[in-house]
């Protein structure tokens, strides 16, 4: 779909440059020009965000393994911490 309109425009460019139309050539190259905008736009769109997404991925993983790590610390350290307290209000 992306790829194939410039190769369309391309092949209508030919056409008209065959059969000595220039109207139509010069609006085929403006169609030609914007599909090939396009495509490069996408293009480096996918490779940034692609690049992006796996800069945060990898930083998104890393800090939520160090929050699973200080949550399973909080809760190992918060079960004997209550036990204890609970016995020494007594006195």
């Amino acid at each position: 779909g992306l790829f194939l309109a410039p190769l369309v425009w391309l092949l209508l460019g030919f056409g008209a440059m065959l059969t000595l139309r220039f109207m139509w050539f010069v609006l085929v190259l403006v169609a030609f020009t914007c599909s090939m905008i396009n495509v490069v736009g996408y293009t480096k769109c996918k490779k940034d965000a692609r690049s992006k997404l796996s800069a945060l991925g990898g930083s998104v993983l890393s800090r939520g393994m160090e929050m699973s790590a200080s949550l399973w610390g909080a809760r190992r350290g918060g079960s004997s911490g209550s036990g204890s307290g609970g016995g020494g209000g007594s006195v």
